[in-house]
């Protein structure tokens, strides 16, 4: 499951829809937990971007989206099992 939290502790998890308000030069944490070294792919959408990263021993990972333009935004997350090779 990922969770988005913005800068003032406000969480928003995968599947809600509702509005996340954000000062223009905020940074946006996504993080979530999924298989154990899990190979982490992020697409984020209206602005065309892609982010990576490793998920932990325990399967807990982390992005930060550095800079993005005002508007709405979606997120899809990717992951690739290391052990298997499967994505889902």
């Amino acid at each position: 499951m990922a969770v988005i939290v913005d800068s003032e502790g406000n969480e928003l998890k995968a599947g809600e829809d509702k509005p996340v308000t954000l000062d223009e030069h905020e940074k946006i944490e996504i993080s979530g937990t999924t298989v154990s070294n899990g190979q982490v792919k992020l697409y984020i959408f209206s602005e065309p971007q892609e982010g990576a990263t490793i998920a932990d021993g325990q399967g807990s990972w982390s992005y930060t989206i550095e800079s993005i333009e005002p508007g709405n935004h979606r997120v899809e997350v990717e992951v690739t099992d290391p052990a298997t090779g499967k994505v889902s």
